[in-house]
């Protein structure tokens, strides 16, 4: 090994990371495990939120449809007693419960 050979192989080496820098990764890393262990089981909750929403406007619209014969469409013409289950229905459907 002669000298020309040394200082270019000096100049391929990346430079090492120091104490600051070795800690600036670390710190980096570990804020992304916790955004990580934080995100993931929110997303999940809203997730069951809003399929468990969904579920009791179904549910509400059902109950709607079942009960098409009540004490309120006794007295309706036809027509008139499939304009209120539309009615109850869409209102079922667009409320939040």
């Amino acid at each position: 090994m002669d000298m020309t050979d040394r200082p270019a192989a000096a100049k391929r080496r990346l430079p090492r990371l120091g104490l600051s820098g070795k800690l600036l990764v670390l710190t980096t890393l570990f804020v992304m495990i916790a955004e990580v262990l934080i995100y993931v089981p929110s997303v999940a909750s809203f997730r069951l939120t809003w399929l468990n929403d969904r579920l009791s406007a179904a549910y509400t619209a059902a109950l709607a449809n079942e009960r098409k014969n009540t004490y309120v469409t006794v007295g309706l013409t036809q027509g008139a007693r499939a304009s209120h289950h539309r009615a109850v229905a869409s209102r079922a459907l667009t409320h939040k419960v």
